[in-house]
This record gives C-alpha cells, sequence and structure tokens, in this order.
C-alpha cells in the first residue's frame, strides 16, 4: 500500500501535469521538486491569511535550506491552481456524502456579494461546513439569476447529485424563496427552511406602540448623524449611546433597553442640548413627548413592556445565529421562547407601573394589562 505523503505527492502532480496541458503555466520544465515546494509554499501562505509579497523578505531563508524560489508576483500565479486542487477535493468530498444542506445569503454590507456554503455530516458524525461560492456582485441578483448560480455552483461545478441536497437554509426574503422553486427542478427532494433567527427577529416589527415608535425613530436619527450628539450623552452618564444598524438583529431593542436603564437623563439631556448640540427641529419633536406628562408616562411604559417582550426572543435571536451542530438544540431554545411567553412576565414593566400608581394595585394591574395587549 502507497505511503499517504508519497500518494498525495503523486496526486499533486499527476494534477500539475494536467493543468499544464490545459494552462500550459510558466515553470512548467522547472524539476517536480521545485515545483512541489512552491506549490506547498504558498498553499501555505494562503491558509495562514498572509500576503504573498511576504514572501519577498522570506525569499533568502527560505532558499537557505530548501528549494530556490522566484518574486511573490511568479508565485501569485500558483493561486489559480491551489483554487482549482481545492475544488476538485472538495468535489471528491461532496460524491461520498449520502446527504447534505446548503445555505446561502447575500450580503450588502460592504457592497453585494454572494456567499454559498454546504453543510454535510461526515463518517466520524462531525458537523463539516464548506464554502462554494463567494461572488461580488454588479447589483442585486433577481430570483431567476440567483437560481442559475445555485445550481452552477451546486450541480454543475460540484457535482452533487440530485438526491443528495436535501435542505436549504435562506432569510425570508421573496427573491431567495422563488430562486429555489427553480432550484427544485435539480433537486426535487429539496426542503426550503427559513432561518429561525430572521424569523424570530421579525416578531419585533409586529409590536404596536403609540409614543415608542415615534420616540425611537427619532432617538435613532439623532445619534446616527451627530457625533456631538454621541459624545454630550456620554459626558453626562458616563456610558456611550449604542448605535442602530439596519443590518444588525435587534439593533433597535438593544439601543431601547438603553435608553430604559437611562430614562431619568433622557428629558434633562434633550433640555440641556437643545439649542448647544442638537437641532430644535431634531429635538423639538421628542421633548414634545416629555412636553405632556401623560406622553411621557406612556413611553417609559412602553418601553418596559418592549425590553420585556422582546428579552426572550433577542436572546433566541443571538444564540440560534452562531455556528455549530444547532440544530440538536434548536428545538428547545424554540420551546424555551414558546414557554417564556405563555408565562408571561414583564418585571420591568410591573415596576414601572407599580412606581406610575403610586401604590394603587388596581391602577397598577390596569396598566400592565393594557401595555401587553
Amino acid at each position: 500500500m502507497m505511503p499517504k505523503e508519497l500518494y498525495k505527492t503523486v496526486r499533486l502532480l499527476t494534477f500539475l501535469r494536467r493543468k499544464d496541458e490545459e494552462d500550459n503555466p510558466k515553470g512548467k520544465t522547472l524539476p517536480a521538486d521545485i515545483r512541489l515546494f512552491r506549490f506547498d509554499l504558498v498553499e501555505a501562505f494562503l491558509s495562514a491569511g498572509t500576503p504573498l509579497s511576504k514572501i519577498d523578505h522570506l525569499r533568502s531563508f527560505l532558499e537557505k535550506y530548501a528549494h530556490r524560489l522566484t518574486a511573490h508576483d511568479h508565485l501569485s500565479q500558483i493561486i489559480r491552481s491551489i483554487i482549482e486542487k481545492e475544488k476538485e477535493t472538495l468535489k471528491t468530498e461532496l460524491s461520498l456524502v449520502d446527504g447534505c444542506s446548503v445555505i446561502f445569503d447575500v450580503s450588502t454590507r460592504l457592497g453585494e456579494a454572494l456567499a454559498i456554503v454546504v453543510r454535510f455530516v461526515d463518517d466520524e458524525w462531525n458537523l463539516q461546513q464548506r464554502l462554494l461560492r463567494l461572488q461580488v456582485l454588479a447589483k442585486s441578483l433577481k430570483a431567476n439569476k440567483l437560481a442559475q448560480c445555485l445550481i452552477q455552483s451546486l450541480a454543475v461545478e460540484y457535482s452533487i447529485r440530485p438526491g443528495v441536497l436535501l435542505a436549504a437554509m435562506k432569510d425570508g426574503a421573496t427573491v431567495n424563496h422563488a430562486a429555489l422553486e427553480q432550484v427544485k427542478f435539480f433537486f426535487p427532494q429539496l426542503l426550503h427552511i427559513t432561518c429561525f433567527s430572521h424569523t424570530i427577529d421579525n416578531v419585533g416589527k409586529h409590536f404596536e406602540f403609540r409614543v415608542l415608535h415615534r420616540f425611537s425613530q427619532l432617538w435613532v436619527s439623532m445619534f446616527s448623524h451627530s457625533a456631538a450628539v454621541r459624545l454630550a450623552w456620554k459626558t453626562r452618564t458616563g456610558t456611550a449611546m449604542k448605535t442602530y444598524s439596519a443590518t444588525r438583529w435587534w439593533s433597535k431593542w438593544e439601543v431601547m433597553k438603553q435608553v430604559l436603564e437611562y430614562f431619568g437623563d433622557v428629558e434633562p439631556f434633550l433640555r440641556e442640548n437643545e439649542n448647544d448640540h442638537l437641532a430644535p427641529a431634531t429635538t423639538g419633536q421628542p421633548l414634545d413627548i416629555f412636553n405632556d406628562a401623560s406622553d411621557a408616562k406612556e413611553l417609559e411604559l412602553e418601553l418596559a413592556a418592549l425590553i420585556d417582550g422582546g428579552s426572550h426572543f433577542v436572546t433566541a435571536t443571538y444564540y440560534l445565529e452562531g455556528d455549530g451542530p444547532l440544530i440538536f438544540s434548536c428545538y428547545e431554545r424554540l420551546a424555551s421562547v414558546s414557554h417564556s411567553v405563555a408565562v408571561d412576565s414583564y418585571p420591568n414593566l410591573e415596576g414601572v407601573a407599580s412606581r406610575q400608581a403610586n401604590g394603587n394595585l388596581a391602577l397598577c394591574n390596569q396598566l400592565v394589562t393594557r401595555k401587553k395587549q
């Protein structure tokens, strides 16, 4: 039986000879040991995330104890072969599995990009995850184009068999669902799974508050557009105000939770900085809420109801967005959320209502019941 390292070397040499016939690369006439050394070196640098330009600084040292090298711009030509070799390795790996799932998503944070990932369980029952594609896009993909990218990557490039792809995980965007309906033509057993974290995050969109909705929009806008406002708040409270991000789950809940914690500072902060740091058009509307005593009380009650009502969903969302074999604990986590909602515990709301009711138990219960609804 051929030793493992020798077997890998033979396979790599066979791969390089085939690439020579396809691409006719520079350096193909070099001795095999030098070519293998350069290939392994570039592969190691890529694996470590080290720029190839660093090789120029290490070249004399590496050549002293190994084979001769060349400049990093010449070595960078090997990257394409390494990618092809990695694809072949992954293709072989996927050909041996009996079932796998795909996860895909498009990010717009720093430009449009499509990521396609497959997951499967190996022979030793370890969860494996592989990136198939990370593609930078010129514009957002429509359903037809997205379906083409998925089919090209899964069925064509990696030859995943129709009965092997069992599930697809995506967020709730309509374009993703429409694309998978087309992908099912190639993978008929495909099960659509909408990301639980996205689903739970959408719960917050169904909370209805009369005063808080208006206040949160003004508050978020105020801190998002002015460094002076953020500095003024930190100067008063000693704590930096959290900022809202449209791409971060439950971000607004986190901001409003901090508002509730420092609620006693909110009105003085707005009045103190009305003429110095904050434009009157911006501060006038939040102050209108505090100029009406009933609205100010309502705002605090709604903040407390939001924090209590959303806390179970927030913790579940953050837990389920993690990596690893979450499928084994997903049901328990969702059941815990359902149980928590059924218990109907609102400690912050009950505390605020009790204080506003001045010990009047009937009024306190009335305030709590109204906000829960």
